[in-house]
């Protein structure tokens, strides 16, 4: 009787024990399907149609600070319509900067236009570059905010799109077509620095972030680069 008694409680230990470690098993395999699904939703990498498309135009800016468009990761997505903003007396930064007589102009060496000149980007002019008494360009630095604005030449209107500060400075502005444009450049919003690309789609209304996480390592930035290739006179 003490010998089938003994049979039993072994036979109930190495029961347990087997169901322990395939229970331990299921939940190691549970933590690993749930660690990749979420890995696999914070990282996004940029679509590679969309990388075709942007290449082309952005390409010195990748060239020089030697960075491959597809190594960009999608940070943000949000709507942005801009016809409705024109309007829009909520919008944070409604009538940042009104569209004179004065601005319907096409000077290249300064703004950044569509392929059919009827809109254009202020990034020079946002970095506190300025045309002098003797009519040059001259840039003597600048308060570490740029605020860039989308001018429109045939509706007379002016809509901030981006603005920037100490930690997140602009580039340069590429248009890919009258649609689209890309903003091109750096920040630092922790210890490791990032390349970014804020992509502006005006037929869809949206306003897309694709970063590359990578330290800055050119003594010059693209954007000052820029400037003395436009003629900008630096002080």
């Amino acid at each position: 009787m003490k010998y089938i008694f003994a049979i039993c409680v072994f036979a109930c230990i190495t029961f347990s024990c087997k169901k322990q470690a395939t229970t331990e098993s299921d939940n190691t395999s549970d933590t690993k399907i749930t660690t990749e699904t979420v890995d696999s939703l914070t990282v996004q990498s940029i679509d590679e149609n969309l990388a075709t498309k942007l290449k082309p135009e952005i390409d010195g800016w990748l060239t020089y600070y030697n960075l491959n468009i597809s190594d960009f990761q999608k940070s943000a997505e949000v709507a942005m319509d801009i016809e409705n903003l024109k309007a829009d007396t909520t919008y944070a930064y409604y009538n940042y900067i009104e569209f004179t007589k004065e601005r319907d102009v096409y000077t290249p060496q300064f703004y950044d236009y569509s392929p059919d000149k009827s809109l254009y980007l202020n990034v020079l002019e946002a970095t506190f570059v300025y045309k002098a008494d003797d009519g040059k360009y001259h840039y003597d630095g600048s308060d570490d905010s740029q605020g860039i604005t989308l001018f429109n030449r045939k509706d007379k209107s002016a809509v901030l799109v981006t603005y920037r500060g100490y930690s997140d400075s602009a580039d340069a502005a590429f248009w890919v077509d009258n649609g689209m444009f890309v903003i091109a450049g750096y920040a630092v919003p922790g210890d490791i620095g990032e390349y970014t690309l804020e992509v502006f789609d005006l037929k869809q209304n949206t306003k897309t972030r694709y970063i590359l996480p990578k330290e800055e390592k050119s003594e010059k930035s693209y954007l000052m680069w820029d400037m003395e290739k436009r003629g900008v006179i630096i002080d």
